[in-house]
């Protein structure tokens, strides 16, 4: 009984693992800028405003679930292009789903207090707040913490930075590889 406890450890520090690099690296370090920026956005606001008139919780869950579900389906096809090696179809269908789970979160916390009547949704609000309240969570966080602000990875950074300094050749050879291929989707040969 002993090693299934030690197993079942291993995979709750695999799963909060992959649930900590997706936050911390996926959407902190290349979507919430861009979240931050549409979230702002006008349509945004007025949405809010929209969703706060609606009294019936049926009609909001499905206006939750649409966007929610798109957002799923989005992740799925990118993990199926990703175990086909299809790396660029990953880079799309992810950012397709960053797209969708804008709307989802706006949706979500303009009207949590109705979408959390919903035990499924509850359930699941719930089981992500004990996750990042458990001591797994915590310990990898730390662990990943101490790795980025580790001297191997600054000096890494460092040099990946001299790498793109003014006048390096390798931004030399970028730009002229970037106005290429905008030349060629200008139509310019």
């Amino acid at each position: 009984m002993r090693i299934f406890y030690k197993i079942f450890d291993y995979f709750l520090y695999l799963i909060i693992f992959g649930f900590i690099l997706f936050e911390e690296y996926i959407w902190n370090l290349i979507f919430k800028d861009i979240y931050l920026y549409i979230k702002n956005l006008n349509i945004f606001s007025k949405l809010k405003l929209f969703l706060n008139t609606i009294e019936n919780r049926y009609l909001l869950f499905i206006i939750f679930s649409i966007p929610f579900f798109g957002m799923e389906y989005s992740g799925y096809l990118a993990g199926l292009s990703l175990v086909d090696g299809k790396i660029f179809y990953v880079f799309l269908f992810y950012s397709i789903k960053v797209l969708f789970t804008i709307p989802v979160v706006i949706i979500f916390n303009a009207a949590k207090k109705k979408l959390l009547s919903f035990k499924i949704i509850f359930w699941s609000y719930l089981l992500i707040l004990k996750i990042k309240s458990s001591k797994y969570y915590r310990n990898i966080k730390k662990k990943i913490f101490e790795i980025k602000n580790s001297d191997t990875i600054l000096n890494v950074k460092n040099k990946i930075n001299l790498l793109f300094e003014k006048e390096s050749k390798i931004k030399k050879k970028l730009k002229i590889f970037y106005n290429k291929i905008k030349g060629k989707f200008n139509g310019n040969s």
